[in-house]
Parts: structure tokens; C-alpha cells; sequence
């Protein structure tokens, strides 16, 4: 179940490559998951939409056309007084659920899951971040703080599972109901000096044979939990023990893409700024009515002909533009020739004279004095990464967990706004140098 209060903070920019959908956020007392979009608030005012029809487009063309909009996270309005954490607006925010759900007490090493209830749960609402699990019934302690098990199983399909500890021990099913203990042998706290024992039997065994050789014979077969959409599906590989915090425990699959003003009239590089409202509109009198609630205000200066106008040819050069998923190459069409840009907020372009030491390898150097790259999260791995540089490699093989129960009508999105240095090699050059085989 999803905890019912903020226990931490991200930045926009984590949700995309560090903590996303799916994603183990570790925090400094608690473990969390961050859930699907099932779960999240779609509300606009709370996830305001990005506009970004390329994106948008590969983003269908990537996970379906059901696929409507690119929301920004969830985020707490921005407030000029000091809000209480006992306000609605303090629950905003991206959904998370513990886990791994097995703790461990530090003091009497006892091994359980949550669900048994011997952990209490200790809320802090004005310091999120030390909200906490503790012990009480703990024989070596007054309450201690416990901790999660580090210890999980996965497989390469994107599957992830709490760690078999019962059959485990057991070496298989057992109607054993002893409680377990994690012993630790050793002060290096590797998997070889870590073990676990069961009171009622006294079966015991080393972590370090969840692992190589070992765990290939031990480990049981894939139950195709998707924990962060609470669901399970058909998975025939056998899974692999992960430890909390391992570096292939998560791969994000994001697409990203540079703001380029899709036409040369100013006002159609408003439209496409607004495209996120306006793309719903089908007759000039639809932004008649958006001008009078205030939504347009910066389209004043334009008629409604001139801007219903805009939107038709915004329109049609979308369904007539180029395959959808090729993000790179308008980029590049942009950057090699900077003086047929228009000026815009969002790209602004200046060609340099080529520094005289570098005029035989470079042929263009293009300061980006300012641009906005927008970034759209599709998907996620574990075990192998996807492919590189945002490549959607990864489906061919179909091991692409997606991020919600079902086809999502919207995917995360963030925007930067930043500068940058474009540099264009000389081809030729290039080509002599890869012919040499030295």
C-alpha cells in the first residue's frame, strides 16, 4: 500500500534517469518504489502538460497513439506563505510504496516482512525524510529503527521480487513457520559473511550462494512480479539475486528531443509553443472562446482567422513530417545551417568562425546561446541497460517494462532550458582517419 505521507524529495530531472516509474528510491531509514502512472495525479494543475509535438509524436509512434499528452510531475504549487504539512497539498506529489518490504532489526537481527505487523510505522510530517519503521518488541533494544533487507531477486525481462528467504533456508517449501534471522559473521558485510537462520529448526545458510555458480542452481524460477503495478505476469527465466542499490537494478528508457520552431512566422512558433492547448481546437471559434478565458495571452496581436489559420498549417505538417521516431536529424539539419533560424525563445543559434588551430578537422562551430531540450520517460529495463543514446533497442527483445497497467494516455516529461557548444567535424577528415589502420 502506498505510504499516505511525504517521506522525501526529487528533483524533475531524477524522475527521468535516476528515480522514475519503477525505480527503488533509497532513503535514509525506508526503501521505497516509486509506483506507476496508474497511481500518479493527472491533474493539469498539479501536472501541467509540455508542449513538444515531435517528442509527443515519437513518443506514439513508440507506445501507441492512445498516448495524448507529456505531463510534467506531479508538484506542489508554488506558495508565497509558509504551508503546514498537515495540508492537502502536502500529500502532492509522486506515489511510492515500501519496498523491499522485509525488514531487519539491527539489535536481535529478526528477518520479516512487513505484513506480519512486528514493525511499527514512525511518521515525522515536519521531517519527511526520518519517517521510519521501528521494533517494539525488540529483546536487545528499546524500539529500534530497522532496516530493509538488501537483498532481492530479478531477471532480465524487468521482473523484481522480494528475495525467497523461507524456501530459502529451507532449501525449498517447508511448512516451517520459525522466524528468521540475518547473522552477520563478519565486519566486510559481503554476501560470504552474511546468513540466514531460521529459530524453529535452526536451518542455516550463506547468502554468498544466492550468487555465480551457486545461485544459478539455487535460485527459483521468475514469478513475474511488477511490483510497481502490483501485478504479475507469465515470466519462464529464472531470477537473479540484486542487491538494494545495484547499478543494474534500474535503466530508465527516455526520449529526448531539442525544441526546434517547426515554422518561419513568429506566429507559428507561438502555436507550437501552445500546442499542448491549442491542439484540440477544430474551428476558429473554439479560439475565440479560449481568448476569452485568458488562456491565449500570448498570442495577442493576432486575429483568430490568423491564429485558426496557424493551427491548421501546425496541423498538417505534423501528419506530413518525417517518421516520428528520427529525433536526431531535423537537429542536425538545424545545426549545420543556423542562418535559416528563425529567432525564437526556445533555440537561439550563432555561428563561429573556426578557431585557426582546428580550421583542418572542423568545418562549423554554432554556439546554442539558448535552447530547450525536453525529455520523455517511455519505459524501463533491469539487468541489461537499454540500447544507447536513447535507442528503443530494448523492444525488439520485448524486455521493456512499461509504466503502467495498462497502454498509458500520457508518459512523464521534463524540460531544461540551457546553452551549449555545437561542433561539426570535417567528414573528410574523418573518413582518412578511420581508413588508416594504425
Amino acid at each position: 500500500m502506498a505510504l499516505l505521507q511525504r517521506v522525501g524529495e526529487l528533483r524533475p530531472s531524477q524522475m527521468m534517469y535516476a528515480f522514475g516509474v519503477g525505480a527503488v528510491v533509497d532513503l535514509p531509514y525506508l526503501s521505497v518504489m516509486v509506483l506507476g502512472l496508474d497511481d500518479w495525479p493527472a491533474d493539469p494543475g498539479l501536472a501541467p502538460p509540455i508542449s513538444e509535438e515531435r517528442l509527443l509524436r515519437a513518443v506514439r509512434w513508440t507506445l501507441g497513439d492512445q498516448v495524448q499528452a507529456l505531463l510534467h510531475p506531479p508538484a506542489v504549487p508554488e506558495s508565497d506563505g509558509v504551508s503546514s504539512p498537515f495540508d492537502e497539498e502536502a500529500r502532492i506529489g509522486v506515489p511510492v510504496a515500501s519496498f523491499p518490504r522485509w525488514m531487519v532489526c539491527p539489535e536481535c537481527r529478526l528477518l520479516a516482512p512487513l505484513e506480519r505487523g512486528l514493525f511499527e510505522l514512525k511518521k515525522d510530517a515536519y521531517h519527511p525524510e526520518r519517517t521510519r519503521y521501528v521494533h517494539p518488541g525488540c529483546s536487545r533494544g528499546k524500539s529500534p529503527v530497522v532496516f530493509p533487507a538488501r537483498f532481492m531477486v530479478s531477471c532480465e525481462n524487468g521482473h523484481l521480487d522480494e528475495f525467497p528467504w523461507h524456501e530459502y533456508v529451507h532449501r525449498g517449501p517447508s511448512g516451517c513457520g520459525g522466524s528468521l534471522r540475518l547473522v552477520e559473521r563478519g565486519p566486510s558485510g559481503e554476501a560470504r559473511d552474511i546468513f540466514v537462520q531460521c529459530d524453529a529448526c535452526g536451518k542455516r545458510r550463506a547468502l554468498s550462494e544466492a550468487f555465480g555458480k551457486a545461485g544459478e542452481a539455487s535460485m527459483p524460477q521468475c514469478r513475474g512480479r511488477k511490483p510497481h503495478v502490483r501485478d504479475f505476469e507469465e515470466c519462464t527465466l529464472q531470477t537473479k539475486a540484486i542487491l538494494l542499490g545495484a547499478s543494474n537494478l534500474w535503466f530508465p528508457e527516455v526520449l529526448t528531443t531539442l525544441a526546434i520552431p517547426a515554422g518561419s512566422t513568429r506566429l507559428a512558433q507561438l502555436v507550437e509553443e501552445q500546442w499542448a492547448v491549442l491542439q484540440g481546437v477544430q474551428s476558429e471559434r473554439e479560439v475565440s472562446l479560449l481568448r476569452s478565458v485568458g488562456v491565449l495571452a500570448s498570442l495577442v496581436g493576432y486575429d483568430d482567422a490568423q491564429v485558426w489559420q496557424a493551427i491548421q498549417e501546425h496541423r498538417g505538417r505534423g501528419e506530413a513530417g518525417p517518421e516520428p521516431q528520427d529525433l536526431k536529424s531535423p537537429e542536425w539539419g538545424v545545426f549545420t545551417h543556423p542562418a535559416a533560424l528563425p529567432g525564437g525563445d526556445d533555440l537561439r543559434l550563432r555561428e563561429v568562425a573556426v578557431p585557426t588551430a582546428y580550421q583542418h578537422l572542423l568545418q562549423r562551430v554554432v554556439l546554442a546561446e539558448r535552447l530547450r531540450e525536453v525529455r520523455a520517460l517511455v519505459g524501463f529495463t533491469r539487468i541489461d541497460a537499454p540500447g544507447e543514446l536513447g535507442e528503443v533497442a530494448m523492444t525488439e527483445l520485448g524486455r521493456r517494462m512499461g509504466l503502467s497497467r495498462t497502454d498509458p494516455t500520457w508518459v512523464p516529461a521534463t524540460e531544461v532550458r540551457g546553452e551549449g557548444v555545437f561542433i561539426q567535424f570535417r567528414e573528410d577528415v574523418l573518413r582518412a582517419w578511420a581508413a588508416r589502420p594504425a
